[in-house]
């Protein structure tokens, strides 16, 4: 048995090496095999068949905020995104001893206050005009760091109902027209929306400090004590989706040096200790969920691939008992037939899951592991995503199906039939899963002779992105099957 262990893995080695030269794999291993056992290798392809869903909302918690709203040229479909926003303080945060503040009339005042939105990216005219709402959020309903939070919140269930509450509107563009061309140029570096709030709200972040320090001793109480965050909503403007990787809330004072009075400011940032969380509103997309002979991939949240694995198909006749070696499917691009400045970008990373998976894969934080989920990227040689192997996904769903359904060795195949029939009934998704634009992130890992990346992060990509695949019902898309089995001489 050990001899034919050892013979087995030596027949892989050399497999995965004669399917990259030749597509005739009929006699590979026949001279490999001791004794009177011998390897038969054989290949088989099928079609698979996708189809475009809507997407209800995905986990929209993530470092980077997204505000705007655009139309996709390529398909007309609109998409408008909004964010909450909460601030994290600093264990060791503090103002300066209330005894060297500059007081007016011996009260406790700040100078100013503000809140900034810098722009790491953006989509669409940097001088398009954008009226912003900024709404303060409610202490009594905060938004809890245990909970998942999804696009399709209802932002203003967290908006303070109290008359006192900040309530701002402001007008920009990513360009500030208001600066001379010099400065535009610096602040083409560091671009940001700046947000004025009241003197007297500065004055009351500063009088929470001293009245009870505790209450900026962590994230947590600030947020329910002092600050819950803002609710950033885009009031009108079309055109221009900004990507905020980062947001600040500054408290200017000032404060007694020993004889100089010195300009003092403390911030609070937007982290991921933190929620932020991007609200997604898509309209028009429905009649893309009609088209034939491809299917669509949009972000964010928008549209998904479902692909219907043929799992019966690839298991049946001679094939029921065979080891699966290798299993290939690559989903070609469709390229745009409108070609604008304004095209949208092609999904840079997709994650396959099952279906019946997606939302808790995301919940729970989990990353691809290569046995029922996968990522990959795309190829601009290519023109494709191309998973080289999921033969552990398509024999994890007919062993699934089978130890499920109660299936014995000693069943006919009308028994089989009925108890498959059964549990497909409960499981309509058995067979199936999603194809998901996500984000990526990786770590180089070495084990003192090698560094390898290693899948650290995978989250839904909330950017804007648009593509076309291959596929529908016409059964272009093939998946490639590698059979392996020990034949008696």
């Amino acid at each position: 048995m050990e001899k034919k262990i050892a013979a087995f893995c030596a027949m892989l080695f050399v497999l995965c090496m004669s399917v990259a030269c030749s597509d005739d794999t009929g006699t590979i291993g026949d001279k490999i095999m001791p004794g009177n056992d011998k390897m038969s290798i054989s290949q088989g392809v099928y079609s698979v068949f996708t189809r475009t869903i809507k997407a209800d909302s995905v986990l929209g918690t993530t470092s980077t905020s997204y505000l705007g709203k655009i139309t996709d040229p390529e398909t007309n479909a609109t998409t408008y995104c909004d964010f909450l926003g909460q601030f994290h303080t600093l264990e060791d945060m503090s103002f300066p001893d209330l005894n060297t503040l500059v007081k007016d009339n011996g009260q406790v005042e700040a100078d100013s206050a503000e809140i900034r939105l810098y722009i790491s990216s953006y989509y669409g005219d940097s001088l398009n005009s954008m009226k912003l709402g900024i709404y303060e959020l409610d202490t009594a309903n905060v938004m809890k760091e245990n909970m998942s939070y999804y696009s399709n919140i209802d932002p203003w269930q967290y908006v303070s109902k109290s008359p006192s509450s900040i309530k701002r509107e402001i007008t920009f563009s990513v360009v500030n027209m208001t600066l001379s061309d010099s400065l535009k140029n610096v602040e083409s570096r560091n671009r940001n929306v700046r947000i004025k709030l009241p003197k007297s709200y500065g004055t009351f972040l500063m009088r929470k400090y001293y009245d009870n320090p505790n209450n900026y001793s962590s994230s947590y109480s600030f947020i329910h004590h002092v600050c819950p965050g803002f609710y950033y909503r885009l009031i009108s403007g079309d055109g221009t989706m900004l990507s905020i990787d980062n947001a600040s809330m500054s408290v200017y004072f000032r404060y007694l040096d020993g004889d100089s009075v010195v300009n003092g400011v403390q911030r609070m940032a937007a982290t991921e200790e933190v929620l932020q969380n991007t609200r997604v509103e898509n309209k028009n997309i429905d009649p893309l969920l009609n088209a034939t002979g491809y299917t669509y991939l949009k972000t964010p949240v928008g549209l998904y691939t479902e692909v219907t694995l043929p799992v019966d198909s690839i298991y049946s006749g001679e094939h029921a008992s065979d080891t699966i070696n290798s299993a290939k499917i690559s989903f070609v691009r469709v390229n745009d037939s409108k070609q604008t400045d304004y095209n949208l970008s092609i999904p840079g990373s997709l994650l396959m899951v099952r279906a019946d998976k997606l939302y808790s894969f995301f919940e729970n934080s989990e990353v691809a592991d290569g046995v029922t989920s996968f990522v990959t990227t795309f190829s601009t040689s290519e023109n494709a995503y191309t998973f080289s192997n999921i033969s552990s996904l398509v024999s994890n769903m007919y062993n699934t199906r089978r130890s499920e359904s109660g299936v014995t060795s000693s069943d006919s195949q009308a028994q089989i039939a009925a108890k498959y029939a059964a549990w497909e009934a409960k499981h309509p998704n058995w067979n199936k899963v999603l194809l998901v634009p996500v984000t990526t992130n990786y770590s180089q890992q070495s084990n003192g002779y090698t560094t390898q990346k290693v899948l650290t992060r995978v989250r839904n990509d909330l950017s804007l992105s648009s593509t076309r695949l291959v596929g529908g019902d016409t059964g272009d898309v093939k998946i490639s099957i590698i059979y392996s089995r020990f034949v008696k001489q």
